[in-house]
């Protein structure tokens, strides 16, 4: 994700994000107030200074052969 008024153009960030991050992301970016209901956080704190944090773990999920689901955690060991 890339803002104009981005100090840390073209840094890379190692933070953990996952998609319900996007549109917590997009409000702040836009200046529109994030609803409350929103269950991601906004990565705008990693657009600005790509060593920050924003979450300890995150968790993948996919479908297997017959019905059944995988779930994957990623472990923030930064």
């Amino acid at each position: 994700i890339r803002s104009p008024d981005t100090a840390q153009k073209g840094k890379q960030s190692y933070a953990l994000v996952e998609l319900v991050d996007v549109m917590p992301t997009m409000c702040e970016l836009a200046g529109l107030d994030i609803p409350s209901n929103a269950e991601g956080f906004s990565l705008v704190p990693a657009i600005k200074n790509p060593d920050t944090r924003i979450r300890d773990c995150a968790l993948t999920q996919y479908p297997m052969k017959k019905g059944t689901m995988t779930y994957i955690k990623y472990l923030t060991y930064f």
